[in-house]
């Protein structure tokens, strides 16, 4: 009886968290992103990054993303806002949601933007991600 006892609401606890990572890779494999077009502008030190939402689920809490940028001296995440270097958004055609088919553009504001080869990438809250490689001339 004691190991009844035992075994049983163990079996509950694992069955409860294969059920809840079942249901957060469901949501991961409905979200979807891709980056279609970035470029960098070295008059005003910035980078611009379009984004569609390829998948099925509205992406909701994008400020809470990261975003980070390879740059040819190494790579840098960027606080969401403001700062010294940041990046902010703004979802095209005033949608209102970030929902399927909808695109937003990203802004990048930098210190310095030199020549080179960057790559961009946002990784939302879920973790999902999407990355771009550009050239600055």
């Amino acid at each position: 009886m004691a190991m009844v006892n035992a075994v049983f609401p163990a079996l509950g606890r694992v069955a409860s968290a294969l059920a809840q990572a079942q249901t957060q890779t469901a949501d991961r494999l409905r979200t979807d992103i891709s980056i279609i077009y970035a470029y960098g502008d070295t008059a005003t030190t910035t980078v611009v990054f379009w984004a569609k939402n390829i998948g099925t689920e509205t992406v909701d809490g994008i400020e809470k993303s990261d975003v980070l940028l390879v740059t040819p001296s190494g790579v840098k995440r960027l606080p969401y806002g403001s700062g010294a270097e940041y990046w902010t958004y703004t979802l095209e055609d005033g949608a209102s949601r970030w929902s399927r088919g909808k695109t937003a553009r990203f802004t990048l504001s930098l210190s310095n933007l030199p020549s080179g080869e960057y790559t961009v990438r946002l990784v939302l809250f879920s973790g999902v991600f999407a990355e771009k490689t550009f050239s600055v001339p």
